[in-house]
């Protein structure tokens, strides 16, 4: 009977944990896109409630107004190279750290498990006095680089702990058929990787998209900022215009929301998969 009463106290706890966790973490987007749609006068007598009156406008606005196309480009440009750079370095690093019995090979593990320790930021002077000798500033080149050698480590990491759970017979029948390292890599294990790939692809692209810090430092040229750089910016000249500063936020926002959505299922396997022996 006591069995019974905690198992029951302990799922509605639960349950009302998860409500609460669940409310905490979609209200706030909730009032975001209602928000965007109101009115301009709607949102100056009643900003939180809710209303009947839908502008659709407000996105064209912020769409026009902010030149989002242009930083749209920017931003998918950066992300996705970004995201690539580090796949294609990461991956091998991490083949090799859990399989190939590299000499110093708990040594460099470390070395990367160092880097997300260190900031970005307590390398940003040496970052930027590079920049301006190379004549790197104002280029999607020089954001495509830092984000990627920012963004390298835990990747790393991760692929070392999803490699670590691939047995280690399919590596020795590849052999024995004749695989050397690279085919073997290439044909067999990264094929298997999909659900990691698509965990770092998340995790990678989510901080050039948003990231505020580094455009602001290494980009002037408006052509060559990215959305984080054009909100702030079309805050600053439309700050009065709320609905349209949080309809650009929406529009901001919904790429990696929707990515999210379509690929939890892949992203939660992703992230099992590279906690086993990591």
């Amino acid at each position: 009977m006591r069995r019974d009463i905690s198992y029951w106290i302990y799922k509605i706890l639960k349950i009302l944990f998860v409500s609460i966790f669940s409310i905490a973490i979609i209200y706030p987007l909730l009032v975001t896109i209602m928000i965007s749609l109101k009115p301009v006068e709607v949102f100056t007598m009643n900003p939180l409630g809710f209303t009947t009156q839908i502008r659709l406008e407000n996105y064209i606005d912020a769409w026009v107004k902010g030149k989002i196309s242009i930083m749209l480009l920017n931003t998918i440009i950066v992300t996705f190279m970004t995201i690539v750079i580090v796949i294609l370095f990461a991956s091998p690093a991490g083949f090799a750290l859990s399989k190939l019995k590299i000499k110093g090979e708990k040594l460099i593990y470390n070395y990367f498990l160092l880097g997300l320790i260190i900031p970005i930021q307590a390398v940003m002077i040496p970052l930027m006095k590079l920049s301006n000798m190379t004549n790197m500033t104002n280029k999607l080149s020089t954001l495509i680089i830092i984000y990627s050698g920012w963004l390298l480590c835990f990747p790393i990491l991760l692929y070392t702990g999803f490699y670590k759970s691939i047995p280690t017979e399919v590596i020795e029948a590849a052999r024995i058929d004749g695989c050397n390292v690279f085919s073997l890599f290439r044909r067999i294990i990264f094929p298997m990787t999909k659900s990691a790939n698509l965990m770092v692809a998340i995790f990678t692209g989510m901080v050039p998209w948003r990231d505020f810090f580094i455009p602001l430092i290494f980009t002037t040229e408006n052509t060559k900022r990215t959305l984080a750089i054009g909100l702030f910016n079309f805050q600053g000249s439309y700050f009065n215009d709320w609905t349209i500063i949080f309809a650009m936020v929406v529009l901001m926002s919904l790429p990696l929301i929707l990515l999210y959505l379509f690929s939890q299922k892949a992203f939660i396997s992703g992230v099992m998969a590279g906690s086993i022996k990591g």
